[in-house]
């Protein structure tokens, strides 16, 4: 028999806020004020559908408002009916996660007790305990501090930071670490989540089943033959139930004939069977080749009849961490299949701010934005949550790389408490048994930034040792040796060197980056423009209902500031740009400058470090609407410095730069093999009229910081900075594939003269189209706004006289046979509207 299809449990859930409980039997419900509850889900959010609650991200006082909710005990039921329990089967309760203390009784009887976030649990129910007919779960979720108090009541002794309560609750509380930041929701106060925000399932297991099956490649060969090792659990093995067997078939996907197959005797609950493929197809990353996966069933067998079977998509590939060069020189790069591959991708903060986990539909739109600016690689840092199986799955079938850390981040933890270092090593194998068996998964991680702390932070002068090291140097090795040994493993990120921006060995944390870009790092596994930019302003409004024409008037800052508790920057040191007019101006305005900033330190990582092998984004998306940084808002519309980066971690891409007088062009390329094709420069005045033309037939060979031209003195004669402006593009096959621009003056400081803007739309299919802009001037801002979500091939570009531009649109949501309102704007105020039939 296949694999049972599970019971899914996610209608017909209530809670009920419950006094401290603490006793084994469930509590009376009679006097109990029911609500109707989502699972997945967190409380919050049913007692704002009820009207109890004020949205927690509403304001700073909302926020504050809401925090007895994760304070009080809370009660969920279930009623659910069984239409016929299946014979000689094990019922089990599955959760996908639970947060974070509670206990779970199904009828009346105890099932047993949960306490970390990052964990699934399973219950076995006895025969006579589930009915045929209405059955009733409950679940009591704990108060997060009420319970911590009394099981680390000396937590304050490894307490450091200027929030020592929220710190010591990080500490020992497993659960979604970086919402003990109050900067998560820049409001200055947690939002902490509460309740069942994983799924929740009952799933009949016959006597002996499998439980997990992964493959391992062992080995691949010139000849394309392949050698793999699947590794396989048996579930309810007893002596007397030795004598099956286990088949394995592996098949291209689509396929009815076997590419490989082997079999093996039962022997003992663990099985390790090899398989030859004799031509087989490599998993790649984005950018490298196909992300190939085969379906590999496996089927467990008594005198030849298939009993149970369990099927998995399974990629070929092998993963190195390289840190020497053969000639001994550090280096921090990963060789998959053989090959070196450059990173370039982005730190993913959990789509809910309150919950943690999102929806497939999120995890679809967030994985195709990363795909369209070029990412082949997502960090899921120690701050966030395990992500989903549906999310795991996606990233294997695209060919996104997974940087795993475990969930440790900034801060200190009681490693010298028996009771939480065994959940600890019960947390780590859950994770690394999940993640193991998919393609994806490039590297294990000890935390993020414990080391960084201890050596840059002060930690020293406030506690008497290092509380954690034990974890990522003795505990987290040991068992990624034990359950993923073909897995690289790091202790912490950053690490290496002296502190946490050591650009000699190991991996950075580029805060701070437009100088530390200049060092020229080995890894760079988080950077970004170190100041704000917040969520658009229809997101402000989908999340917070804050309108942001409604701050418009005279001294509208200080309604801002009393609503979220942020004041306003006023150094804008890349871009020289200030609008603080309005809301909507400065949001505006943040961006820009994000944008600008952002460029400046990338371009150094991309085109002038040519040691640094990987670039991670800091972060991808934001954690809360007005988080601080990323490039994908909360509601996942992508900002200006998103497009930025989808230029800058192109295969190929190239970069304008002064060298005192002289003007240089450099290139990159991640490809293995050069790429033949002209470089084209002009150098313009404001009104368009061409100063200079300059056209080389050139090759960009593989590498960071390919020199493709030198403009000696260039500079030294330009006139005007504030009027004039140099514009290159890199052609292939005709087509430009590559382009950059370079001001000699703070944006804000470019007179540019008035655009006349033209703008060509046509429609290529029944969800895309194709824009043509051209224009008489250089505008160095062209920002293309719809009313819709929509995604393009360049948004928020500079437009050049030089040629006209093309730009590909396409829908990020279902326009469902909608007309959309396009809103192009040219940096000197000219607007254009368009409708896109």
């Amino acid at each position: 028999m296949p694999q049972a299809d599970p019971m899914l449990l996610h209608k017909g859930w209530e809670v009920a806020p419950l006094p401290p409980y603490d006793g084994l039997e469930p509590p009376a419900l009679d006097a109990l004020e029911w609500l109707p509850a989502t699972v997945p889900g967190a409380i919050q959010y049913d007692l704002m559908a009820a009207g109890r609650l004020e949205n927690p991200l509403a304001s700073r006082q909302a926020a504050a408002n809401a925090a007895w909710v994760p304070q009080s005990d809370w009660l969920y039921r279930c009623r659910f009916t069984v239409e016929a329990l299946p014979l000689s089967a094990q019922a089990v309760l599955e959760f996908d996660g639970v947060d974070t203390f509670a206990q779970v009784w199904l009828n009346g009887v105890l099932l047993g007790t949960t306490g970390n976030m990052f964990r699934p649990y399973a219950f076995s129910i006895d025969s006579a305990l589930l009915r045929e007919g209405e059955n009733t779960l409950l679940v009591h979720v704990k108060a997060h501090r009420r319970v911590v108090s009394r099981q680390y009541p000396d937590t304050a002794r490894i307490a450091v930071s200027s929030n020592p309560i929220a710190h010591q609750e990080r500490s020992v509380i497993r659960r979604y670490q970086r919402s003990y930041n109050t900067s998560l929701l820049n409001l200055g106060e947690n939002v902490i989540g509460i309740g069942i925000p994983g799924a929740v399932r009952l799933r009949f297991y016959p006597p002996v089943y499998l439980a997990d099956a992964y493959a391992v490649t062992e080995s691949l060969g010139e000849d394309g033959k392949a050698s793999l090792r699947v590794h396989v659990e048996i579930g309810g093995l007893k002596e007397e139930s030795k004598r099956l067997a286990c088949a394995i078939t592996l098949y291209e996907a689509g396929q009815e004939e076997p590419a490989a197959q082997a079999s093996a005797p039962v022997t003992d609950a663990h099985l390790h069977i090899s398989l030859d493929i004799p031509h087989a197809r490599l998993w790649w990353p984005v950018g490298y080749g196909d992300p190939h996966l085969y379906r590999l069933d496996v089927r467990l067998l008594s005198d030849g009849r298939e009993i149970y079977a369990l099927e998995r998509r399974v990629g070929i590939k092998t993963v190195e961490l390289i840190q020497h060069l053969p000639n001994g020189r550090p280096t921090f790069q990963f060789r998959l299949n053989g090959r070196e591959v450059y990173a370039r991708g982005g730190n993913l903060m959990p789509l809910d701010a309150i919950r943690g986990t999102g929806t497939p539909e999120a995890y679809e739109r967030l994985l195709q934005l990363a795909l369209h600016a070029k990412m082949n690689m997502i960090r899921l840092w120690g701050g966030g949550v395990p992500e989903d199986e549906y999310f795991l799955d996606r990233c294997d079938a695209l060919g996104i790389m997974i940087w795993q850390d475990f969930f440790y981040h900034s801060g200190t933890y009681p490693d010298d408490a028996p009771l939480f270092m065994k959940e600890a090593e019960a947390e780590a194998r859950d994770l690394i048994r999940k993640m193991r068996r998919h393609a994806c998964l490039t590297i294990l991680c000890g935390g993020n930034e414990q080391q960084q702390g201890w050596d840059e932070w002060n930690w020293k002068a406030e506690i008497d040792r290092f509380y954690g090291e034990r974890l990522f140097q003795d505990l987290l090795p040991r068992i990624c040796q034990e359950e993923a040994p073909h897995i690289p493993y790091i202790p912490n990120s950053p690490h290496g060197g002296i502190g946490g921006q050591s650009p000699v060995t190991g991996d950075t944390h580029t805060w701070g980056n437009y100088y530390n870009a200049t060092k020229d790092p080995l890894f760079v596994t988080e950077t970004c423009w170190i100041f704000d930019s917040y969520s658009r302003p229809e997101t402000l409004q989908e999340s917070m209902a804050l309108d942001v024409d409604s701050f418009a008037s005279r001294g509208w800052h200080h309604l801002w500031k009393e609503r979220t508790g942020l004041s306003l920057f006023t150094k804008f040191p890349f871009t020289h740009y200030y609008d603080v007019s309005n809301l909507r101006g400065y949001l505006r305005a943040l961006e820009i400058e994000q944008r600008e900033a952002d460029y400046q330190a990338l371009a150094y990582l991309r085109f002038r470090s040519p040691s640094c092998q990987g670039i991670l984004y800091w972060p991808l998306n934001k954690g809360g609407p007005l988080f601080g940084f990323g490039c994908i808002d909360y509601g996942q519309r992508p900002l200006m410095a998103y497009y930025t980066l989808r230029r800058l971690f192109a295969d190929a891409a190239i970069h304008l730069y002064r060298d005192v007088n002289d003007i240089r062009v450099v290139g990159s390329n991640a490809k293995d093999e050069a790429i033949c094709g002209t470089l084209r420069l002009w150098h313009l005045r404001a009104d368009g009229q061409a100063l200079g033309y300059w056209e080389v037939p050139t090759h960009l060979t593989p590498g960071n910081g390919v020199r493709m031209l030198d403009l000696q003195g260039l500079y030294a004669s330009v006139i005007d900075r504030t009027r004039e402006c140099v514009y290159a593009q890199f052609v292939v096959g005709g087509a430009p594939i590559a382009e950059d621009w370079l001001l000699f003056c703070p944006l804000a400081e470019f007179r540019s003269e008035e655009a006349h803007l033209s703008v060509q739309a046509e429609r290529i299919d029944e969800h895309s189209w194709r824009l043509t802009l051209a224009t008489n001037v250089p505008t160095p801002l062209v920002e293309i706004e719809a009313d819709r979500r929509l995604i393009y091939s360049d948004d928020y570009f500079a437009l050049f006289p030089t040629h006209p531009k093309e730009i590909l649109v396409a829908p990020l949501e279902n326009l469902q046979g909608q007309e959309v309102h396009l809103f192009i704007a040219t940096w000197d105020g000219g607007k254009t509207a368009l409708t896109l039939a």
